[in-house]
């Protein structure tokens, strides 16, 4: 049964990121907002988010226990994910 109750918050967190991402599309282009942001933040975010979840993926599989890796791995997520916020914020003023 776990797997149908994972399977419907999916699909409800699915849904309201596709309800979000067409109300952005339709912003953009009542606002004609072009496709924006630093080409280089977000190459060296994406890299260490990718990088990141590699990293702990890697911690995960060497051991049940905690580890560099899996420590690591999350921090660099978590980072990311707050200079995404970070960048979309400061984009607002």
């Amino acid at each position: 049964m776990p797997l149908a109750i994972t399977a419907l918050y999916g699909a409800i967190l699915g849904l309201i990121v596709i309800a979000l991402a067409i109300n952005v599309t339709m912003h953009r282009v009542k606002l004609r907002v072009p496709l924006g942001g630093g080409h280089l933040a977000l190459h060296i975010i994406g890299i260490a988010l990718i990088a990141g979840r590699v990293v702990q993926t890697w911690g995960m599989w060497a051991t049940d226990q905690t580890n560099i890796g899996r420590q690591i791995g999350q921090s660099l997520t978590w980072l990311s994910v707050a200079a995404l916020a970070v960048l979309n914020l400061s984009k607002l003023a």
